[in-house]
């Protein structure tokens, strides 16, 4: 049992990295979609 409770901690350890990851790459997106339709302009 002492094996399982090492892989159940280590794929709960990986699924919350993977949770966390997830959700910065769409609060990413998120800001970049908000960002877009105000192209700054350029100076020439």
């Amino acid at each position: 049992m002492t094996i399982l409770g090492r892989y159940l901690e280590f794929y709960g350890i990986l699924a919350f990295v993977i949770i966390f990851g997830v959700i910065a790459i769409i609060q990413e997106i998120r800001r970049r979609r908000h960002q877009q339709p105000t192209t700054p302009r350029k100076k020439t």
